[in-house]
């Protein structure tokens, strides 16, 4: 889902684990360059030199000169190719430790009325439904204390234990300086490939809080480069251990999708690529909208159903995004239902995929004779763009493509028993039970159901959940409200011929064919050849249609087409002469008799019979 057209597509596993408290963002320094314009990490390192007074003929003034000419010579999917902790390492031969937190804290200290945007956005999105704050940081600075002073701090010398549960306040992992920025407190500062070692090798302290907190929490980076050495010795250290259970971990990365893949996938990561011009813009406005979102998210759902209560077709994709959001979650489905203004039928087809790949055409039956393609009234935007017609060509068939978002069919928040239970389809016949999502939309498209594109949807499903049937039959039952006729009787049609059938394995011609060569031409051998002879009768879209506005205003031929579907593999069982007299009257009767005393032809029917 996107907050906005030109941002990061966020994965709704994210979104709803945030609102969960079960994500855990890792802050770097661009958090702290976004806003205040503090240095990175490699920044950091330049201008530690220069404060120090490195000689010119220095290993760290020439270590930061080849760093100089190589930045622009960066290898594909590898990054930065040399690293800020060597320079410290460097630096440590020639100055003390205290001389080197002097001349990083005074980098580092911010100016008098320092821009705290950023960072109250990143503890915002860190607060949990329990008011309290999770957020880990390998920045030095105070700046998160700042924006919120009175939170709990938790430093190398005293790290929260995860496994006794969550905690609250501010990680500084890679230690922190004191309010003066002349010096570490709580741990030294880890800045050199010494401390770095410490940290996550020798002493191991980094290492076992950081695998404490994937098993506990998933993982989000927030303003490092894959290259960064925080990252570097973050992810080497989990990958010693493969056979830890681990939660998904994601990193905003600047660039092409491609491109982010191969920085971060290797280590385990998936990437979530944006435009990095304008000082990050895109990746800062999305942040500030998803942080909107997390101070109240039910205030942001409603945001969000005001805004499609028009339609799908008047929305861009990103906000159809939005609300196809809601409706493959839990809590977004329950605010679809409860709202006082109910969304419109014509969302059912874009929570249907294969109404958005469906085949376009042209209306016929009303005035207006414009094509129309389902993909630019009801895609999303995370919807791969269907393949243009070929020259000549003219409304081709579109596939559906795989993964794309559904709405209709049992997705990973809803339960496991239920995974593969759907409104319609396969999941549908198999008779699964709904999970309440589900069940939930059930109660929706009961109360659009007297809607034409709710009709048009339903027309177009060979198979359609039980519940989902019951729910309609209820609603056009006991409804105290006016009713179309149109809507009532197209939709009995369609419950009649979308129940399901029960048939014992035994139920077959082929079946009856040794029973009769058993018991003979019992009274039950009748009654079971006429339910198995019997036509079937189906309902579809009528052929080279478009759906219409106004149901009232067309006739039920226009709306639908209706024929009778027969066995036509089943064997032939030849019936004895003598047996004609009592099966013909059964055969003409029954269920199907329209009129008269005959069953009619399947070419005879028309939907105005109906």
């Amino acid at each position: 889902m996107r907050f906005h057209s030109d941002g990061p597509e966020l994965p709704d596993d994210l979104l709803v684990a945030r609102d969960e408290g079960k994500v855990l963002f890792f802050c770097g320094s661009g958090v702290s360059i976004a806003k205040a314009r503090l240095p990175g990490f490699l920044g950091l390192a330049e201008q530690v030199l220069e404060a120090l007074g490195a000689l010119p003929d220095s290993a760290p003034r020439q270590l930061i000169e080849i760093a100089g000419a190589l930045q622009e010579r960066k290898v594909a999917g590898v990054g930065g190719i040399v690293a800020a902790d060597r320079l410290f390492g460097l630096l440590e031969r020639e100055f003390s430790p205290v001389d080197i937190d002097q001349a990083v804290g005074a980098v580092l200290k911010p100016a008098q009325h320092v821009d705290l945007g950023a960072h109250r956005v990143m503890l915002d999105l860190s607060r949990t439904a329990n008011r309290t704050f999770q957020l880990v940081t390998t920045n030095f600075d105070l700046l998160f204390e700042e924006a919120a002073p009175r939170l709990p701090t938790w430093t190398p010398l005293n790290l929260p234990n995860l496994q006794h549960g969550p905690f609250d306040g501010i990680v500084h992992l890679h230690g922190m300086l004191d309010p003066s920025y002349q010096q570490s407190v709580g741990g030294n500062l880890v800045l050199s490939s010494a401390e770095f070692g410490q940290a996550y090798l020798s002493e191991g302290w980094a290492t076992r809080f950081i695998q404490a907190a994937t098993e506990r929490y998933s993982i989000v980076f927030v303003g490092y480069t894959a290259d960064d050495p925080p990252v570097q010795y973050l992810l080497e250290a989990l990958n010693r251990d493969h056979h830890r259970p681990r939660q998904p971990m994601y990193a905003f990365q600047p660039g092409l999708q491609s491109e982010a893949t191969a920085l971060w996938a290797h280590k385990g990561v998936s990437a979530i690529p944006y435009e990095g011009s304008r000082d990050h813009a895109a990746l800062w406005q999305t942040l500030g909208l998803w942080a909107n979102r997390a101070r109240n998210p039910d205030a942001w759902r409603k945001v969000v159903l005001r805004r499609a209560k028009s339609g799908p077709e008047e929305l861009a994709p990103h906000e159809r995004g939005q609300v196809m959001h809601l409706a493959m979650t839990p809590d977004g489905v329950k605010s679809m239902v409860t709202a006082k203004r109910q969304l419109l039928a014509n969302w059912l087809l874009v929570f249907d995929p294969a109404e958005r790949y469906e085949t376009p055409g042209r209306r016929i039956f009303t005035a207006e004779q414009a094509a129309i393609d389902p993909f630019r009234d009801y895609c999303l935007d995370s919807d791969p763009v269907p393949k243009p017609d070929e020259e000549g060509q003219l409304f081709r068939q579109r596939e559906v493509p795989k993964q794309v978002l559904d709405a209709l069919i049992a997705n990973r928040f809803d339960t496991v028993e239920t995974e593969t239970a759907a409104l319609s389809g396969k999941g549908a016949v198999a008779l699964l039970p709904l999970p309440p999502r589900l069940r939930a939309l059930t109660a929706w498209i009961a109360q659009v159901a007297d809607q034409p594109l709710a009709l048009w949807w339903a027309l177009n499903k060979p198979g359609l959940h039980p519940d989902l049937l019951n729910g309609i039959e209820v609603r056009f039952n006991r409804s105290r409200e006016k009713l179309s006729d149109q809507a009532r009787e197209v939709w009995r049609l369609i419950v009649e011929s979308r129940k399901p059938t029960f048939r014992s394995p035994f139920d077959t011609l082929y079946s009856l064919q040794d029973r009769i060569k058993q018991e003979g031409w019992s009274s039950s051998a009748r009654r079971a050849l006429i339910k198995l002879v019997r036509p079937r009768l189906q309902v579809g879209r009528p052929l080279a249609s478009g759906p219409v506005k106004d149901i009232q205003r067309v006739r039920l031929h226009q709306i639908l087409r209706v024929w009778l579907e027969y066995d036509e593999e089943a064997p032939v069982i030849e019936v004895p002469d003598k047996e004609l007299a009592s099966i013909t009257p059964m055969l003409r009767g029954g269920e199907h008799k329209r009129g008269g005393d005959q069953l009619l032809h399947p070419k005879s029917y028309s939907a105005d019979q109906f």
